[in-house]
């Protein structure tokens, strides 16, 4: 009994960190542009493409967002889980975490050298090119 109510609060642990792993990604590669905008990452986190199509198109248009990513295997394995869920799915992770958590997630400042609006624009490129791959 106590193995199954560990296994549970570490499915659930997980989760949340998949779900924290994806918007700091978000955070950190999209920054929030002003109040009326959704919350930072908001448009990358719903594409409808997959972990898969949102690498290849990562790494053809944004490679040096693509070798961030990259450099951190655990952070990437929680942004791909949260990439696989269907995107109703995803958002409603998102909403939930958001909710039990304010205080994680939202505008995540840029690296020193890394141009907000560059970012922006390969992101963009990211997700109209996602769905070719």
């Amino acid at each position: 009994m106590a193995v199954s109510r560990m296994s549970a609060r570490s499915a659930r642990m997980a989760a949340g960190l998949a779900i924290a792993g994806g918007i700091g990604v978000a955070g950190l590669l999209v920054p929030a542009v002003g109040a009326a905008q959704p919350p930072a990452g908001g448009e990358f986190l719903r594409t409808t493409c997959n972990a898969a199509q949102v690498e290849s198109a990562l790494h053809e248009h944004a490679p040096d967002l693509a070798a961030r990513v990259d450099s951190h295997p655990e952070f990437r394995s929680r942004l791909d889980e949260l990439l696989n869920l269907p995107p109703a799915e995803r958002e409603q992770r998102i909403a939930t975490f958001r909710q039990q958590h304010p205080d994680l997630g939202g505008h995540r400042p840029m690296p020193a050298g890394v141009d907000p609006g560059v970012v922006k624009g390969e992101l963009q490129q990211v997700l109209d090119t996602c769905h070719n791959y």
